[in-house]
């Protein structure tokens, strides 16, 4: 019995799924082929039929998890306030639970510090994934703030990274917490 005709793409995009959940949660290098494949409910086989190499999974891998975050804040910013947008994202990110869920999280901290010893298809898809993430906070800040956004992320980004780098939980979470509250601070100072 044939596939159905939509069941190459079905399959390359479980395939993806599946590696950029990987990825955030154990780094790129960590994650093997076959292991991805298989959270996939693929054979090991197959990953040719679909990818050139492990390094365009990356590359998609990291464009996925980033769509799934930008989707993530659009769909809680849809009937907010900008300032109150971007007050919820900061809330968000700069969670609890982001810290300690990093495969349902941001890849921008999770692969930030791999991606340097990547190849330029690799980083050039984190270098996207950061620009779209940048983009989508100016589209909540006043028009003179637009390069805020950067340091926003910045801030954000470097927070969940170093939060989950250290091995003090107390002062991982003092991290989240101060961050997350002078971000705020700054972002309500934007909208006076």
């Amino acid at each position: 019995m044939p596939y159905p005709k939509n069941h190459k793409q079905k399959s390359r995009e479980a395939i993806i799924q599946s590696a950029s959940r990987a990825f955030r949660k154990s780094g790129i290098d960590s994650v093997s082929v076959p292991k991805i494949m298989k959270a996939a409910g693929l054979t090991h086989g197959g990953f040719y039929a679909h990818f050139e190499s492990k390094d365009q999974l990356v590359a998609e891998a990291c464009l996925d998890g980033m769509k799934e975050t930008i989707g993530f804040f659009r769909k809680i910013a849809k009937n907010l306030t900008p300032s109150e947008s971007l007050i919820k994202i900061i809330e968000i990110y700069l969670s609890m639970e982001h810290l300690h869920k990093p495969e349902q999280g941001c890849v921008l901290p999770t692969l930030g510090s791999e991606v340097r010893q990547q190849s330029d298809l690799v980083r050039n898809s984190y270098t996207e994934s950061l620009h779209e993430l940048i983009d989508l906070l100016r589209e909540f800040l006043p028009e003179s703030y637009k390069n805020e956004a950067i340091f926003i992320v910045s801030s954000m980004v470097g927070a969940i990274m170093l939060a989950r780098a250290i091995n003090d939980p107390d002062m991982s979470e003092t991290i989240i917490v101060t961050c997350q509250e002078q971000l705020k601070v700054h972002i309500r100072s934007l909208f006076k």
